[in-house]
Formats: C-alpha cells, sequence, structure tokens
C-alpha cells in the first residue's frame, strides 16, 4: 500500500507530465495540484508536520511557499547540490535553484480563475513551469525522469481539470446569487416517488460550488461521492475524488 509521501510523488509526477509546457487544457489546476503535491512531499522532508493546519488538513500551495520563505529567507530556493562529472576536470558543483517568487506569481495568476473569479489567466509563464520541474531535483521528490504516468492517467488528469476550469468559468458568468437559487431547489433533481426517493442516494456536499446539491451517483468504499451537481454543473467523477479516497483509506486503516 502507498504512503502519503508516494501518494503526493505520484500526484506531481502525472500532473507535470499532463501540463507540459503549460499551454493545455485546464493548465491553471493542474499547475495547481503538481505544485501542492510536490511542495507537500518537500516540506513534510525537510519540516516535518508543517505542512498540516492544526486541524491535520494540508496547507495550499500558497501558504507552503510563504512556508518556505520563511524558513530559507530568500526567494531562491537551494532545491540541490549536484557534484560535476569526472570531464572535464575542476569543474563546479551545479547548484540546482528554484525561483519562489515565479511560483507565486503563477498561484496569483492562476487561482482567479480556478475559483470563478474576476481577473487573472490561464495561461503559465515558462519559468513557472521550470521553477514546477526544478522541484524534482528534491531528494523528496525525484520521480520526473522515471515517471511513467499511462495515457488514462494523464487524461483523467486533464480531464479533471478542464472540469473544475470549465465549471468556475461558468459559476463566474451565471453569478453566484443564482447558483444559491439552483442550489435551494437541488431536491427537484431526485425522484419524485417517496419510496424511491428514499431509496436513492440523496443530496452530498459540492466542493466546487459550496452547496448541499450533488446529485449521489455512488458513493466509493472510503466515502467519497461521485455525481453532479444540480446547481453548478460540476461533474464528478471516480478519478477526481482519488486524494480524498486515498486519505479516507489511510485514516480507516489506521482506526483499525
Amino acid at each position: 500500500m502507498p504512503d502519503v509521501q508516494q501518494h503526493r510523488q505520484r500526484q506531481y509526477a502525472i500532473h507535470t507530465v499532463a501540463l507540459g509546457d503549460g499551454a493545455v487544457p485546464g493548465a491553471a489546476s493542474l499547475f495547481d495540484t503538481a505544485l501542492t503535491n510536490g511542495l507537500l512531499a518537500i516540506v513534510a522532508s525537510d519540516w516535518p508536520g508543517e505542512e498540516l493546519w492544526t486541524n491535520q488538513q494540508t496547507k495550499p500551495a500558497s501558504k507552503l511557499i510563504q512556508l518556505v520563505k520563511s524558513k530559507i529567507d530568500s526567494d531562491q530556493w537551494l532545491i540541490a547540490v549536484l557534484e560535476p562529472l569526472p570531464f572535464p576536470p575542476d569543474e563546479p558543483a551545479i547548484r540546482v535553484e528554484v525561483d519562489l517568487t515565479a511560483l507565486c506569481r503563477a498561484v496569483d495568476d492562476t487561482q482567479p480563475i480556478r475559483h470563478g473569479r474576476d481577473g487573472g489567466t490561464e495561461a503559465l509563464l515558462e519559468e513557472a513551469v521550470k521553477a514546477l520541474r526544478g522541484l524534482d531535483m528534491h531528494p523528496a521528490l525525484g520521480v520526473l525522469s522515471d515517471a511513467h504516468a499511462s495515457e488514462s492517467e494523464i487524461a483523467a488528469a486533464t480531464a479533471a481539470a478542464a472540469e473544475y476550469d470549465r465549471v468556475a468559468t461558468y459559476i463566474e458568468l451565471v453569478g453566484e446569487d443564482e447558483i444559491a437559487k439552483r442550489a435551494a431547489r437541488s431536491e427537484d433533481a431526485l425522484p419524485s416517488d417517496p419510496k424511491e426517493r428514499y431509496d436513492s442516494l440523496g443530496l452530498g456536499w459540492c466542493d466546487m460550488c459550496g452547496h448541499n446539491s450533488l446529485v449521489i451517483s455512488q458513493v466509493l468504499r472510503y466515502g467519497s461521492e461521485i455525481g453532479t451537481c444540480f446547481a453548478c454543473s460540476y461533474v464528478v467523477t471516480e478519478e477526481m475524488v482519488d486524494d480524498s479516497e486515498f486519505y479516507a483509506m489511510l485514516r480507516s486503516h489506521d482506526h483499525e
């Protein structure tokens, strides 16, 4: 069974590979997932426990970058020092640094898009993608050179990112008030027959719009709910709740 660090490494690898040079649909979400998981793996290795809030929830990428800056007191993060090859002789060691300013700027630029707010951009600058890939030189990662992300994994990551960004744009278009009105009518999507309604899986929480308006089509083994949100149209698939299922599985094993 993979542990938390292996899961984070895998998520970083898959989403970084799917991101490519940054010019892909859903780039903002792919970048955020890759960056968050990469930083979580590194911070958990270098400063154990500081990747978590007091309630044990993981910190977002923006807070993790702030944490790293406070630890190193610099915007240039020395990730690794590589020994030179023996030929030619007398070559200096290679310092691998990650530009935290580029990562901060990319987070600031893409968050409005991801959360359906005005401003921001989907495009990622070359230096942000370079900095993201530079994280892989840290001993806590080192997964990109051997990453064997399957086409299905890349396709699932890309589809999830594109769906996130689609719905964020939609919420911005119709407005929060309209989404709230639709959420209030979510029970209209359930069967009208009382017995059928009782037997249905009912409504669940939609993380995208923040309403109890997800029409549940299936509950997975460890409790994650998939379905379609009546209010904002967000389609939650099994692949999209992979993190939730993974951490719920770990918690269940801790209780055994």
